[in-house]
């Protein structure tokens, strides 16, 4: 009963995520000013109803109509669409969001992508010869549902640029790293039907910090898995540097391991630490282990 009454709790919480009823504010039936094209994972095309015609692209931005008559410019009304977003995170909402969770960051199609509640607002301004001009806001007015958005987006908070930033530092010092290798015990010979053991060099866990728009990012690295390739055609995986076979026939092996690298960071040092994804591995240099075959002999002294 306790597991069903979980499972129904977390169905709901998931429904509730993607709603926007978390965001903190009513999840309304839609923007008015939206052509929708949640098809394709993205927000609308944002046009302005009053005044000008233009295409308002993003938070913050604004065109300004005239019109032109007989040789001389004349001033008009206009209109433009402020942005808001946030990762859909509970603690997140239209004031806040700072924050990043696991459903935000991995449920959306592309890697670089995260989830977010979208609000948006029209500030009309009127154009007044000779005296300052009116402007009216509206309320604020979220997007019914949610949106995948890039660090390239102009909406989206400077977390998720970040986040954008600490991937591609990872990645960077990744292709940095040495090679690993393989060892061999017994070695560099085996014998058939006899457990050989193998290890993996140049996979200890890291740490190093880089600085992205003001920020300390610290990135701790660490091996997640190695994947071995053990010559005879036999593999293995394991999340340890190690790992141990037994040949059944002679030869020359040909021994390789991947290890598969991820972690996590924090930026200027906080307590919320959040995941490298995706991870980036390094492959080693082939090594050779020559397996024989044991005999007896008779010794006469």
């Amino acid at each position: 009963m306790r597991r069903v009454l979980a499972l129904l709790v977390l169905a709901v919480t998931a429904a509730l995520l993607v709603s926007g009823a978390w965001a903190g504010t009513p999840s309304q039936s839609g923007c008015s000013l939206c052509d929708q094209t949640a098809a394709e994972g993205g927000r609308g095309s944002i046009a302005v109803k009053h005044g000008v015609s233009d295409r308002v692209p993003g938070r913050g931005s604004a065109t300004q109509g005239r019109r032109v008559g007989d040789g001389a410019e004349e001033e008009q009304d206009y209109s433009y669409v402020t942005e808001r977003t946030a990762p859909t995170c509970l603690h997140n909402g239209l004031w806040e969001n700072g924050s990043l969770c696991s459903f935000a960051l991995h449920t959306c199609p592309a890697l670089d992508q995260v989830r977010f509640w979208v609000w948006h607002q029209t500030v009309t301004v009127d154009v007044r010869a000779g005296e300052p001009d009116v402007v009216t806001k509206s309320a604020w007015e979220q997007e019914r549902g949610t949106y995948c958005l890039g660090p390239d987006d102009p909406g989206v908070p400077d977390i998720v640029r970040t986040l954008a930033a600490a991937q591609a530092a990872f990645e960077q010092r990744i292709e940095q790293l040495p090679d690993p290798r393989t060892r061999s015990v017994p070695g560099p010979s085996t014998l058939v039907h006899y457990p050989t053991a193998f290890t993996a060099s140049n996979a200890a866990p890291f740490s190093f910090a880089v600085t992205v728009a003001g920020a300390t990012v610290r990135l701790d690295v660490r091996p997640l898995r190695y994947d071995w390739e053990l010559g005879d055609g036999s593999t293995a995986r394991t999340t340890v540097p190690r790992t141990s076979h037994t040949y059944s026939g002679t030869g020359s092996m040909t021994i390789g391991v991947t290890i598969t690298w991820g972690g996590d960071f924090t930026v200027d040092g906080g307590s919320e630490a959040y995941p490298i994804d995706p991870p980036a591995t390094t492959s080693g240099a082939h090594d050779q282990v020559v397996v024989l075959q044991a005999r007896a002999e008779n010794l006469v002294g």
